[in-house]
């Protein structure tokens, strides 16, 4: 695989826990919600609706905080599912976006098995119409700046420079890859800030072998996510590693090659490299979007759990709210109010106490995946799936207008006189 060590930009591993501290916000202002939500909303209702949404107004301003305790539950589970299920995707659409931005090549031919050796590579290079093929050769080193300073370990590419910056575009924010030869390395942002360097300073190297070797830094580059922390010149590491094996070959065509003439040639070379599988960029794209979410199946699998725990919560919270409205019910059927207006009332407050708990569940969603996406890719706007987004919203849409209206018809089955002394008896 392309792809080396996996990791987030400042701030957007932090990001997930602002939904912790957010909910506890709407938690507390839970009572100053439902006082706003009961005029802002219920008003109107009262307004347009004359008798069940007069009485759903009525209730929701005199009763604020039980509706802010029916609103919280379901802020929660749509917040913390949202951003526990998106934060995810919102990742994966990162690190493929920077994928696709550093690769250059049109080929990728990955190993099955041990790896390909550099033959493969010259066997490439006498191919018609190709502009430029390399290996990325995976190598683990310590690198350390000035004396006496800490090392960090570095997941390295060993490359061949001449032709690197025609298969990928590590997006080099200082110096140049051109200088990218002899005793030199490039090194990716988050390694070089842990160093104590500069740009044309020396570090140390540290093999594998045992030996250490001095380095210039030729080269900053940005796109080391899932990439490599250092790029090291193929000359240089030639005599402290022996496994010169690469798992990945990138192929590049001149402008204007048949893309089918040099995918046959690939395949060709397969009669004398069987352990070569080439592919085009679509497929390899393709592929790399497919190992994203195979990687998300456990933590989805996880998250239904969580929700269903969170939906019986809700459930829960539900249910108590409306069988303590016996008396209530009861009273009103007593004065006049028609089991049918009762039950629209019911249904009025369920309806308002979803949509404000939407309301609010995705913007905490929202609050926690925006700072992820800005720290990410550089903007503020979401790309999200619409099934999943469907899925939360229209879940609990259904979850808390269905347990409100199927709790208050099982209520009003009960004969009112019987229930409005079922308190003092």
């Amino acid at each position: 695989m392309l792809a080396g060590s996996a990791g987030d930009r400042g701030g957007a591993g932090t990001a997930e826990g602002m939904v912790l501290a957010l909910l506890l916000g709407v938690a507390l202002l839970g009572p100053l919600i439902g006082r706003v939500a009961g005029v802002a909303i219920g008003g109107p209702v009262g307004r347009l609706f004359p008798v069940a949404g007069f009485l759903a107004s009525a209730a929701l301003r005199s009763q604020y905080r039980r509706f802010a305790a029916a609103v919280t539950p379901l802020v929660l589970a749509v917040a913390f599912t949202g951003t526990m299920l998106f934060v995810p995707v919102v990742k994966a659409q990162a690190q493929l976006a920077e994928d696709g931005r550093r690769l250059l090549a049109d080929q990728v031919v990955q190993a099955d098995g041990v790896g390909l050796p550099p033959e493969f590579v010259g066997a490439v290079r006498q191919l018609p119409g190709i502009a430029a093929v390399g290996a990325m050769v995976p190598g683990e080193v310590v690198v350390s700046g000035r004396a006496g300073s800490p090392g960090t370990w570095a997941d390295a590419r060993i490359v061949d420079p001449q032709s690197l910056e025609q298969l990928v575009d590590p997006g080099v924010s200082a110096g140049s890859l051109h200088e990218l030869r002899g005793e030199s390395v490039a090194l990716g942002r988050r390694a070089f800030e842990k160093l104590d360097t500069r740009l044309g300073g020396t570090v140390r190297v540290e093999w594998q072998d045992g030996t250490s070797s001095a380095a210039t830094v030729a080269a900053v580059y940005d796109r080391d996510v899932r990439f490599a922390d250092a790029l090291l010149p193929a000359e240089f590491a030639a005599a402290h590693t022996r496994d010169r094996l690469a798992p990945t070959v990138l192929v590049r065509s001149e402008p204007g090659a048949d893309p089918g003439q040099l995918a046959e040639g690939l395949r060709r070379l397969r009669a004398d490299y069987p352990m070569a599988r080439p592919t085009d960029r679509a497929a390899y794209d393709a592929e790399r979007r497919r190992q994203q979410e195979s990687a998300t199946a456990v933590g989805r699998l996880l998250l239904g759990v969580i929700g269903l725990f969170a939906a019986i919560v809700v459930v829960n919270t539900l249910v108590m709210s409306t069988v303590e409205r016996l008396r209530e019910f009861a009273l009103l059927r007593l004065v006049g109010a028609t089991d049918r207006q009762v039950l629209r009332m019911v249904a009025w407050e369920g309806g308002i106490t979803v949509a404000v708990a939407l309301v609010l569940g995705a913007a905490v969603a929202a609050a926690v995946l925006i700072p992820v996406s800005l720290a990410l890719t550089g903007t503020a706007a979401l790309s999200l799936p619409t099934g999943p987004v469907a899925a939360v919203l229209g879940g609990a849409a259904v979850l808390g207008v269905g347990t409100v209206l199927l709790t208050g018809r099982l209520a009003l089955r009960r004969d009112p006189v019987e229930a409005l002394g079922a308190r003092d008896q």
